[in-house]
């Protein structure tokens, strides 16, 4: 067993590495003798946990009432891969978690957690998260699109003011960032795809080892009767003008509005899945993407004919009118002059 411990585990905890001897090595024995056994040879200290004073929240009674959310960015794959984000939910009431890994916290991942997570399991009532601008934003009058998402689904979501607050999940990720490391880098796993093939049999595991009973057996996941179309909800919305010529620009690229759609202003519509669906007034629109487009063709320059073929007015031409007449006026005057008159 020391030897074991030495050689391949030599950073797992007591009770950790036990559960692997069993597991992988067939030998069952107690984790208190096994702690023993490495604090005596000096390969394991024991470990004070802090006791700080902090009022205690009482768990929601019932399975789905509030799951608390939050993304954690580390080494996940240790030096065999890069860095990676586990957005995971826990169950308030029962310590129920699941996970997903992605490349980083932000809008996308935290829409497919909940697209992932509703499809099993239904609508929870709330969702607890932190500050990051993914859930709220700055702007004290405006409202993320992952907080437009759960307001249209029904889902309350509710932002805490410490990381105390939502401490349950905070400890779930100091637990994960110990023991799911570890069956990683057993798996010799290193990427996210495989990660998350990983984690649909790691999770079970999981729950069923760390979760408690809730207070109440109910479970109060709100599923529809009818199969409710969560791409329209868990997308990104951004409104856009109608331009004269019945396109609409969305993301660097120009698309063609059908001839039907008589819409000054439509809403566009980017999937997690990247696509994209453009409406209005709640109705789906034909459209198709111009993908070269109209080159502007600008008038070529007038050729000046300087004199030759040009059309000359005459002097007797109403607009020279005038100045014909003040010509006249002074050629008489000189006439005048030149034959002895006197100047008026």
């Amino acid at each position: 067993v020391l030897g074991l411990y030495s050689e391949r585990y030599p950073d797992f905890g007591p009770t950790f590495f036990c559960e692997k001897l069993s597991e992988l090595h067939g030998i069952d024995i107690s984790d208190e003798t096994v702690r023993k056994w490495l604090i005596e040879e000096g390969l394991w200290k024991r470990r004070r946990k802090s006791n700080p004073k902090r009022r205690l929240r009482e768990r929601k009674p019932c399975f789905g009432e509030m799951l608390q959310l939050d993304g954690s960015r580390h080494d996940w794959f240790e030096t065999r891969g890069n860095k990676a984000v586990l957005m995971a939910f826990i169950d308030d009431a029962s310590g129920f978690v699941f996970a997903r890994f992605s490349t980083y916290e932000g809008t996308i991942p935290a829409m497919t957690l909940l697209w992932d997570y509703i499809n099993v399991y239904g609508l929870p009532m709330s969702i607890y998260s932190d500050r990051h601008t993914t859930y709220k934003s700055q702007d004290e009058y405006a409202v993320t699109q992952f907080g437009r998402a759960v307001d249209e689904l029904g889902i309350e979501l509710i932002h805490a003011c410490s990381p105390q607050a939502k401490g349950r999940v905070e400890r779930l990720f100091k637990t994960l960032q110990d023991r799911l490391v570890k069956e990683l880098r057993i798996r010799n796993i290193s990427d996210i795809g495989s990660a998350n093939g990983f984690l649909e049999e790691y999770l079970p595991v999981f729950n069923a080892k760390f979760n408690v009973l809730p207070v109440d057996d109910a479970d109060v996941h709100v599923k529809p009767k009818d199969k409710l179309d969560y791409g329209r909800y868990l997308c990104i919305k951004e409104e856009r003008k109608v331009k004269n010529d019945n396109t609409v620009s969305y993301n660097g690229r120009l698309y063609q509005i059908g001839p039907k759609a008589a819409a000054t202003r439509v809403m566009i519509e980017g999937h997690i899945d990247g696509s994209m669906r453009i409406s209005h007034n709640g109705k789906y629109l034909e459209y198709a993407e111009i993908k070269k487009k109209p080159v502007k063709r600008h008038p070529a320059a007038r050729e000046i004919n300087y004199g030759l073929n040009q059309y000359i007015p005459p002097a007797s031409h109403p607009w020279k009118e005038a100045l014909y007449k003040k010509r006249i006026n002074r050629e008489n005057y000189l006439a005048g002059l030149r034959q002895g008159a006197s100047p008026p």
